[in-house]
């Protein structure tokens, strides 16, 4: 059931009548309330942009409220894709990520999974437990196409996208480093790191689809990148670069 904005505001003053008629407990009720509406209503906002239910978007906003302080990565810079315009699809994106809180987190493939799912226009979904295949992490790289090459030579990835004209079969990610400090599979603070995903042919992004990628270790998740994939007009796609911890 789709919460209505009107039924909630139009309870909670019946509630209100029927219940405060104290006019000291009123005037810290209506504080309360005041509160509880901006809330309600920004909720409510949420919900109708989404088509979600009730309880499934009140249940998901609390959790990404806790698991998001204590996250231990967080996007810092541009994410960026690359795009075949004529059949309006996204072939790869990089995403920077840094350390959000000091310290370090392990990045191999024992320690870190990357989950992703997308969530289509006509809303079937396409959505993989695990498709961190490795890291690049004896060098730092300046540039994305550079990354792919070696990723495809150390066999991370079979298909390059920018260089090949098969299209690849299995959504792939792996991590490199933009700024390596030690070379090793550990990011440090002061490291700055980029998450390129290579997309199967089957599961490319497309306009006003919503892309979701998680990062987790064995305490829990760690990093979370979710987009509405914004219309695709160029061969370099922005998907913005807003610090999202």
């Amino acid at each position: 059931m789709i919460v209505d904005q009107n039924s909630i505001i139009f309870g909670i003053m019946r509630y209100q009548r029927n219940n405060f008629t104290h006019r000291g407990l009123a005037f810290w009720y209506n504080i309360g309330l005041a509160a509880f509406l901006i809330t309600a209503v920004g909720l409510t906002a949420i919900i109708m942009s989404s088509g979600f239910t009730s309880s499934d978007v009140t249940k998901e906003v609390l959790e990404e409220a806790l698991v998001e302080s204590r996250q231990g990565l967080e996007i810092f810079g541009k994410i960026t894709g690359v795009a075949d315009i004529t059949n309006d699809e996204v072939l790869t994106t990089a995403t920077p990520i840094r350390i959000a809180t000091g310290g370090n987190v392990d990045l191999s493939v024992e320690r870190f999974h990357l989950s992703y799912k997308l969530i289509r226009v006509d809303s079937s979904e396409v959505g993989y437990e695990n498709i961190h295949v490795g890291l690049l992490n004896e060098k730092s790289y300046n540039t994305i196409q550079d990354a792919m090459r070696d990723a495809k030579e150390k066999g991370l990835i079979s298909i390059n996208p920018y260089l090949d004209e098969e299209k690849p079969t299995t959504t792939s990610a792996f991590v490199y480093w933009i700024i390596n400090v030690n070379n090793d599979q550990l990011l440090d603070t002061g490291e700055l790191a980029i998450i390129a995903i290579v997309y199967a042919d089957k599961d490319r992004p497309q306009t006003k689809e919503y892309l979701l990628v998680e990062g987790f270790t064995p305490e829990g998740r760690i990093f979370t990148m979710q987009r509405n994939v914004p219309n695709i007009s160029g061969t370099i796609v922005d998907f913005h670069g807003k610090i999202s911890p």
